[in-house]
């Protein structure tokens, strides 16, 4: 068996050039979607009072608070609601009656299909990110 010797040329520009890069800020990009996101789940949440739609927040986490939920990023982006019955909304509920019946509510799925509907762009607007960061540094 050959022994094959690879050689990287110019390993050290390289390493300089990342090391110049510092850390990569993804927080502008991270708050932007999480307010997209946030805007989807205001429009497909079920309207009654209209309380539900007034009460989802969006916050991005930052620094060491970002670190410490130990995903790896700079930055994370929260969508969320403070109102109590929101997790009936999004997943409904199932309750047996003291007569014998059973009621079930399907419930009204909003946070979940506003993450999904806005997966690829998430995924593309970081890649878009990185990847021109990357060509900065490049240069």
């Amino acid at each position: 068996m050959a022994v094959k010797v690879v050689a990287i040329k110019n390993l050290d520009k390289c390493i300089e050039k990342f090391n110049k890069a510092g850390d990569v800020d993804l927080k502008p990009v991270i708050s932007k979607l999480t307010r997209i996101v946030q805007r989807d789940a205001k429009i497909l949440a079920p309207v009654d009072t209209g309380n539900l739609m007034n009460h989802i927040f969006a916050k991005t986490l930052s620094g060491e608070t970002a670190s410490k939920v130990g995903l790896g990023s700079n930055a994370i982006g929260v969508v969320y609601t403070n109102v109590e019955y929101a997790i009936y909304q999004e997943y409904g509920w199932a309750k047996d009656l003291k007569d014998g019946r059973h009621i079930i509510y399907s419930g009204k799925p909003f946070m979940r299909p506003a993450l999904k509907k806005n997966k690829q762009l998430i995924e593309r607007s970081v890649e878009n990110y990185l990847s021109n960061k990357l060509k900065s540094i490049k240069k």
